[in-house]
């Protein structure tokens, strides 16, 4: 499945065969400590940001309240109400750091249980992936080993993650995130860019535009806007002002490695946020998701977790998954969207303020017309499901 980082998982489990029987770690549990322990970790910096103010005799602007005459600013009762409130900053603060930590520690006793150290030093070798030229210095492994979210942080001290600053300033490499999982990757930009460019010269799937980027945006947007403005009565007049864009761009191509696999494959993905007919998936969705749901289907890996641990096997069983090769890309794009609106009932969709042939051309503007650029040059999708993650997130693939 086709999924960026906006489209994640909400919770995520891990599942270890161990002596033919199954045991369930709770990933979820371990995200959790982990926000914990980072929000620890700024309480800790504002508790002494605040105790400083009060050693050098300093207000802090947040504590500052506004009074009638602002003469009274400068004078010293103002200024003892001032540390009054500091003193009472400092006693709440102090109090969340106390629930922090003993929230910390429930979580970790858990983590424990489960055989998971949070304060064991993360493998490097195990969440980086170097496959470029660049050598790492142990200094920016470390570093690095905390992952691309953390080094991203506002928060984040300059000077630990200074020793990046060489990576970011060097043009020749991309840093990424992996297909599956936490880490980084670190690839030559030369290679990411023949990868993806190899995936596009698929000409039964991807065409490259000629007419001017501009031009054609404003092409696709008007023809959104004459479909808008049909169904503007029955749709109402919210539904048709988010529905209608000014100012759109084309879709971003990225890839993300597959380093669990040889050659180290990109899964391309499309970000689609700002695009014409990004809005117009968004509202789609709630209308195609009925769809997605029967008794071959599951609705996520908590739910696969618990069907499976109820299950009597005879030992040894093997547990299998199947994988489907670009998915997306090799779904039969007309086909679909023709079970689609065969599938949809007509009462259904005038809750939404739709008839069928409405719903097929707004579904036919969110599917058949997705355009993206890559290296200053604009492309479309001329079969199989863009890789959008709001379009692949409600396909009716088990229909």
């Amino acid at each position: 499945m086709v999924c960026s980082a906006e489209a994640l998982y909400e919770k995520i489990c891990l599942y270890v065969l161990i002596f033919g029987g199954v045991t369930i770690v709770s990933v979820d549990t371990f995200r959790r400590t982990e926000k914990l322990s980072s929000r620890s970790k700024m309480l800790q910096k504002d508790i002494k940001f605040l105790y400083l103010c009060k050693n050098y005799d300093v207000i802090p602007k947040f504590l500052n309240f506004r009074v009638h005459n602002p003469v009274f600013e400068s004078t010293q009762i103002y200024r003892s109400w001032c540390f009054v409130l500091l003193d009472r900053e400092i006693s709440n603060q102090k109090k969340k750091e106390t629930k922090m930590v003993k929230f910390d520690s429930i979580h970790s006793c858990k983590l424990l249980k489960l055989d998971i150290d949070v304060k064991k030093k993360v493998d490097k070798n195990k969440v980086i992936f170097n496959f470029s030229d660049e050598n790492l210095t142990e200094e920016q492994k470390d570093i690095l080993s905390h992952g691309l979210d953390y080094c991203k942080q506002s928060n984040v001290a300059e000077n630990f993650t200074s020793p990046l600053q060489t990576l970011k300033n060097d043009e020749t490499i991309t840093i990424t995130k992996p297909d599956k999982g936490r880490g980084v990757v670190i690839l030559n930009k030369y290679d990411y860019h023949q990868k993806l460019l190899s995936i596009l010269d698929d000409h039964t799937k991807f065409k490259k535009i000629t007419t001017k980027i501009s031009t054609h945006l404003i092409y696709l947007g008007d023809k959104l806007k004459r479909l808008l403005r049909a169904i503007k009565p029955s749709i109402g007049v919210s539904t048709y002002n988010f529905l209608s864009t000014s100012g759109s761009q084309p879709g971003m191509l990225y890839g993300l490695p597959k380093v669990h696999k040889p050659n180290i494959l990109l899964r391309p993905i499309i970000s689609s946020i700002g695009t014409f007919n990004y809005n117009t998936a968004k509202f789609l969705v709630p209308i195609i998701s009925p769809l997605t749901t029967n008794q071959y289907t599951i609705e996520n890996s908590t739910a696969f977790a618990n069907e499976i641990t109820s299950l009597e096997l005879q030992q040894p069983s093997t547990m299998a998954s199947f994988d489907v090769e670009s998915l997306f890309t090799n779904v039969p794009l007309l086909e679909t969207t023709e079970i689609i609106v065969d599938n949809m009932q007509t009462t259904h969709l005038n809750k939404f303020g739709l008839t069928k042939d409405s719903f097929k051309k707004l579904l036919n503007i969110a599917a058949h017309h997705s355009v993206f650029s890559f290296n200053n040059d604009l492309y479309t999708q001329t079969d199989g499901f863009p890789t959008w993650p709001l379009i692949c997130q409600c396909l009716p693939l088990s229909s």
